[in-house]
């Protein structure tokens, strides 16, 4: 049986209770407090945040654990390493915990350490494309910058384009940058749980192991958003989705299990990844729907769309009134109502019944990451506050 979509007074009674609500919510108080003029997230046990333009990285006390050597931009540490660059030069390398350059700049661009492996982008002055290669943690290439491009490494693999966008080139490499899976697909997700959504030339989408056979065969419009046990699918009306040429599409999504079975009906204008059993989904029509891979967080263009979330049966737990949310971490999930701004809120968040849990007070705020979230008060300074 479908959830009850239809309810003509969430979009006015909920809100109206939220705002109520605000009022009484006890603010979740600073573990951090707010005294940064920019601050990110919690990762590898540190968080990079900004000082009288003084650039540190704080741990979980809010202690200064790293005083790095002055670059223009910082990233997020993983595996001990986090990348950083000079606009001057354009180059990018690593640092380490020690706030030394670990790895030269020498790239135009460096994604994070995922599997002891980090993608980097190498083009000449005046190139048109970025050219792909992977390194390992000693800065040697394992796989040389000649790719269009490479996903980050997910369970030992990453996806990657050895031709060209759009055509039957896209396969896998291993840790060792070898060739497992040869490029005979037009696009292809990254792996979860030893699987990754593959769209075929001429055909339609499937589940397709390491070794290249079907789990699923290529028989949906879409796959996407793949979770341990659901993956989200669209029905197009036989219109099968092309990531590289399609901008809008009028699809209904729904959700599959593992062996292909549809365990919650196309009903959606858009279905996000399961989280903590709960999924972010909308039912605004004609709204692309943007994911901040960083924040792990939804928001729409031109604020059309409003999202809301259900449980794996399909029912509709946390009625559709945000306009921007993000997926439950820690229990706890950003969200910002209808009517506000994805720039500058008011942000709160809500726990997996979508009761408050801090009053939406903050113009910046960020998902929960390592039991932390940085979150910008109307004063203009960033704190973090903890959900265990």
């Amino acid at each position: 049986m479908l959830p009850s979509l239809i309810n003509t007074r969430y979009s006015l009674i909920t809100i109206l209770v939220f705002f109520a609500l605000n009022k009484f919510v006890i603010a979740q108080s600073f573990a951090i407090p707010p005294k940064f003029d920019r601050a990110s997230s919690f990762s590898d046990g540190v968080a990079h945040v900004v000082i009288n333009n003084i650039n540190y990285y704080i741990d979980k006390s809010g202690k200064v654990a790293i005083t790095p050597d002055k670059f223009d931009r910082y990233s997020k540490f993983t595996e001990g390493l986090a990348g950083v660059g000079n606009f001057s030069s354009q180059k990018e390398g690593f640092i380490d915990k020690t706030g030394k350059l670990a790895i030269p700049m020498r790239f135009s661009r460096v994604h994070e350490f995922k599997d002891g492996r980090a993608v980097i982008s190498f083009s000449p002055q005046g190139a048109i494309t970025s050219e792909k290669g992977v390194i390992d943690r000693n800065g040697k290439y394992v796989r040389n910058p000649h790719l269009e491009y490479i996903l980050d490494f997910n369970e030992g693999f990453a996806t990657a384009n050895f031709g060209i966008i759009g055509q039957p080139t896209v396969g896998m490499i291993d840790l060792e940058g070898k060739t497992v899976l040869s490029g005979r697909f037009t696009w292809m997700s990254s792996l979860n749980g030893g699987l990754a959504a593959a769209l075929v030339p001429k055909g339609g989408w499937g589940l397709v192991r390491t070794d290249g056979t079907w789990a699923v065969p290529p028989k949906f419009d879409w796959l996407g958003n793949l979770d341990k046990d659901y993956i989200a699918y669209g029905d197009c009306n036989g219109k099968i989705w092309q990531p590289w040429t399609a901008s809008h599409q009028d699809c209904r999504y729904g959700y599959i299990d593992r062996k292909g079975e549809i365990v919650i009906p196309a009903q959606f204008t858009y279905a996000g990844k399961f989280n903590e059993d709960r999924a972010i989904v909308s039912f605004s029509e004609y709204s692309q729907v943007m994911y901040d891979s960083e924040n792990k967080s939804y928001s729409s263009l031109y604020s059309k769309a409003t999202f809301g979330y259900i449980d794996r049966s399909g029912r509709l737990v946390i009625d559709p009134i945000y306009q921007e949310a993000g997926d439950f971490i820690n229990g706890a999930a950003v969200v910002v109502l209808k009517g506000g701004s994805t720039l500058k809120g008011p942000f709160g968040y809500i726990d997996i019944n979508g009761k408050p849990v801090t009053r939406f007070i903050f113009e910046g705020a960020y998902s929960v990451s390592e039991g932390l979230a940085a979150v910008k008060t109307a004063g203009g300074k960033w704190g973090y506050l903890r959900f265990n």
